[in-house]
This record gives C-alpha cells, structure tokens and sequence, in this order.
C-alpha cells in the first residue's frame, strides 16, 4: 500500500512477501505481530509466505515511502523484544501473561451472557463461563488473547456489532438516499442486535480481528463481481483430472492465473452479494467472515442436514461446481457451500470468495479412503502441519490433498521439521518462494530427504547431492537451481547411480566438466536414465 497516514491505497499485492520485497527494495515492512515467543518454531501462525519462519508474524504489509526512515527494515513490536533489545525465547513477561488471561476471562464472560440471553437459559452462569473459557483456550489458545486487553475486546465487540446492524431498515430511513448508505455509515449487514449477538457468541473469535479487516470483508461480498474475463477464469476444468503424470493438477497453484484480489478490492468490485444475502450467509455460516484457517470450522454435516434441509444431490453440485477449492476439506465446507447456493448465491460468486479469501476452508483432518488406499495408516492427520503447508506455499487444500496421495510419508513428519526443511532448501539451492513451490509440489518426496539445520559434521543425504554437484561436477548454485526446476527428482538420485553416470560421461567419454555442468542444465533428466540400459547402447 502506498503510505499515507491511513495507509489506504492499494498499489499492488503480492503472493509471497519476497517477491515484494524485490519489486520494492526500498521499502518498509510492517509486522502485524502477536506477542509470542521469538524462536517459537512449532507454532505453524508464526510463518510468512517467502520469509519462512518469521518470529511472532503472521502479516506484512509494505508501506512505500522514500523519507520513512525507517525504509528497508522490519518494524518490531517492542512486546517481542528482552529488556536489552535481543531476541529471547523467555520474552514474554508476568505481565503480558496476566493480560492475556484478563482478555480471556472478559470473552468468555462476554459470550456466556450471549448465550445466556440467546438460549433464555438462567442457569449457573459460573459454570458456564469456565466452559466457554475452556473451549476457547483449547480452540485459540492463549497467545492470541496476550495482544488484547478487556477494553479492547469491549471496542471491538461494539465495533462488531455496529458492522453487523448497519443496514437495518430503520436506520437506512435516516439516510434518504439507500444507494449512498454505504458511503455514509461504511459497509454492514442488516442483522437485528439479538441476531448479531448471536452470531458473536458462536464465533468469539470475531472480536480478536482488527475490525477493518472483517469491514473490508464485508465491503468485498457487496461489491459487484469484476470483469467477466475474470471471474469466468475461475471456471476451469475439474482439478483432479490429470493429464500429464508428475506434474501439479490443472487448477493448483502453480498453474492459476493469480488475481490480484486486494487491488480489485480497493477498485471497487467484490462479491456482488445483496445486503441480505449476506446477511443470511453470515447467519447460517458465521465462518465466512475467518480472518484465519484454524477458525474456519463449519458446523457438521447433520446441521446443514437436518436443519437448513440441504439435499444430497446439492452437496455433490457444489463438490463438482467448486472442486478445485473443495477438494481435501472437510465434509462440512461442501455442504456449507451448497446452502449458500440454496439461497442465492450463484457458483462464480461462490467462487470469487473462495479464491479470494483462502480462510474460508478448513483442510480436512480425518483420513478418507483414498488417503488410507495410498498408505496412510492413522486416523487423523496433524492439523498444524497441514496449516503450515498451506501458509508456507500459498496452496490449496486441494494441493495438499494431492501431495499426501503422492508421498504418504508426508502425514507422519512434524511442522517443526517442515519449517527446518524448507527454509534449508530456501537458503542452499537459492530458491524463491514460488520456485520452492513449484518444486515441492511437484516432487514432495523431497521433503523426506534428511538435512542439516544445524552445525553437525554429519553430513546429510541434501549435503552429499550439493557436494556432488557442486565439487564433483562444477555446477554452480545458479545452474544447479536451474536444473532442479526442470527435473526436482534430480536430488533423489542415489549418489552410486549419479557417480557411475559421471564417470562414464566425464572419464570414458571425455566430455569436460563446464560441458557436463551445460548438459545437466539444459537436459537434467538424463540423470534419471539408466546407463545400463540407455545412455551406454545409444552412445
């Protein structure tokens, strides 16, 4: 965004943050941070896309202005720094603590008199509140509630629930004119205040957003669609059908034409959602308003079942008419989706918020049949190692879902071990975050190779392939990146078959090494033939 004193005005958005930071050099990165701590690295929300671990950041946001002085340096939040300005992992005192609990108490007070006064229950409201405050805990944990205090939780409730009540009917008669209203009082749906109460006591989480962020949300449903060209691009092919094997699926990340969301956003176009379709989307699925994957949990099945009367046949309408965002959720996001059509909402539309907003699917957990038909031998998959992914690769479930049927090994390594893996294959193979992906996604079995994270003598399987390429051969980082690119499999190759093939190309055939280097470039996948077989008869 470009600076002002409001920083509004978006100029562009980015993918990953390194491809930002190398269209703008000069700029300022500003951390929306959480108090946490620095090296805590098992926690998958400390990741930025193209900057790997980032300690207690979960966005950026560059701002452009040549006499900031503070250009080309990250902004901290001084809540992450030890009393002598280093990195500590004790960094979080007595006092945050304490009010981090304070802000949890004061939510959990808040959303058991929601509830009370939802359900006209006059129970134990003691009991009550230590429920609520016990699921919250287990569902958000403590550090998200470190950054707020009681009173900003009360802001932001009533904030929410202005957002939530705007365009009732009596208070558009104030304005006389119900096409400016929204120039006026801003963007807001037309809930009752019981009704958003509601809403608020289901979804807590609601109160913890920086509230211009769910407004700008808000504002996005509303808008009209962009330019058909655009919104008819998101109408590809079926995801799932391959045509080539090895290569990522049709609809995955690597091959999608990347919309800039934020920037048509901020030119006015959106959704195009009426104000009471929105509104009855937000009733019926609170979770189209998550800022984050881990609060994008629908209701189960049964309740769109059961209670919104959803049919079979819809479901399945939904999974084909939206696969490429569907494919390797939970069950619940597809008939979630299918009610939303119930009521309105065209399958573009629906497909313009889940390209924009990646939130609003959760990635499923429970190992279906055809993950166990791959090999995958457990019944739940690690949640925040799937997150991780997801965030670290600006990828889909769907990519993840493909990803597990390809490596099943997959499911059974640790976020805190991806996140080492990663940001070593980052550093050493000089990769950029949209080359990592293109590689991982097309080869994830590489991220069972073993690599060094730290100052061992030990050499690692990465280690060997390295030195063989880059002493053995005489690549350089550059060529080698270049290589890896066209054939990934080229670091899976067992040292004794890279070896004979360097022999019989440099020693029997006498071909030099700036000319092997050359060939391995431009052709890498004649490392994978068999020179048994192959390369020896033809030559």
């Amino acid at each position: 965004c470009r600076f002002d004193d409001e920083c509004k005005e978006v100029v562009e958005s980015f993918v990953f943050l390194d491809e930002a930071l190398d269209k703008y050099p000069g700029a300022t990165i500003v951390r929306l941070s959480e108090v946490a701590n620095i090296h805590d690295n098992d926690d998958c929300h400390q990741v930025l896309p193209g900057m790997g671990t980032i300690p207690s950041s979960t966005a950026a946001r560059i701002i452009l202005d040549p006499d900031d002085s503070r250009i080309g340096r990250t902004i901290e939040d001084p809540l992450e720094l030890s009393g002598n300005g280093n990195a500590s992992d004790e960094c979080i005192s007595p006092d945050i603590t304490k009010q981090g609990r304070e802000s949890l108490h004061y939510l959990s007070s808040l959303t058991a008199s929601l509830v009370a006064d939802a359900t006209k229950e006059k129970g134990d409201m003691q009991i009550l509140r230590d429920e609520i405050s016990s699921t919250l805990l287990d569902r958000i944990g403590l550090k998200r509630f470190m950054h707020h205090t009681p009173q900003s939780l009360s802001l932001n409730y009533q904030r929410v629930l202005d957002l939530f009540t705007r365009s009732r009917p009596f208070r558009q008669k104030a304005v006389q004119n119900e096409e400016n209203i929204n120039e006026i009082i801003g963007p807001g749906l037309a809930f009752s205040e019981s009704a958003a109460r509601t809403i608020i006591s289901y979804l807590p989480e609601l109160c913890l957003y920086d509230f211009h962020e769910l407004e700008e949300r808000i504002r996005f449903m509303l808008a009209p669609l962009p330019p058909t060209d655009i919104v008819s691009s998101l109408n590809d092919a079926p995801s799932s059908k391959r045509k080539r094997p090895g290569r990522p699926p049709a609809g995955s990340s690597t091959n999608k034409m990347e919309i800039d969301w934020a920037k048509l956003s901020w030119d006015g176009y959106g959704a195009g959602l009426t104000v009471e379709q929105a509104t009855e989307a937000v009733r019926t699925v609170p979770n189209i308003l998550s800022l984050r994957l881990t609060d994008s949990k629908k209701p189960n099945v049964l309740y769109y079942m059961q209670e919104l009367q959803v049919s079979a046949d819809l479901s399945i309408l939904a999974e084909n008419n939206l696969e490429k965002y569907l494919l390797g959720t939970e069950a619940s996001d597809v008939w979630a989706y299918a009610y939303l059509n119930k009521i309105g909402l065209q399958w573009n539309q629906l497909r313009v918020l889940l390209d924009a907003f990646p939130t609003l699917t959760c990635i499923a957990t429970d190992v279906d049949w055809r993950l166990s038909n791959r090999g995958i031998r457990k019944d739940k998959l690690d949640e925040y190692a799937l997150i991780f992914l997801r965030k670290r690769l600006q990828i889909r479930a769907m990519d993840v879902f493909t990803m597990l049927k390809t490596h099943p090994r997959l499911s059974y390594y640790r976020t805190s071990n991806l996140m080492k893996k990663f940001d070593v294959y980052q550093e050493k193979l000089g990769l950029s975050s949209r080359e990592l992906r293109k590689v991982v996604l097309r080869m994830p079995s590489m991220l069972g190779m073993s690599v060094r994270c730290d100052k061992s003598d030990i050499k690692s399987a990465l280690d060997e392939r390295l030195d063989f390429f880059f002493d053995e051969v005489g690549m350089t980082q550059m060529e080698l990146k270049q290589a890896l690119l066209k054939q990934p499999s080229i670091l899976q190759y067992s040292m004794e078959s890279l070896r004979s093939k360097l022999h019989f190309l440099h020693d029997e055939l006498f071909i030099s090494h700036p000319l092997l280097s050359r060939i391995i470039t431009t052709a890498p996948a004649v490392l994978g033939l068999s020179l048994a077989e192959n390369i020896r008869p033809k030559v």
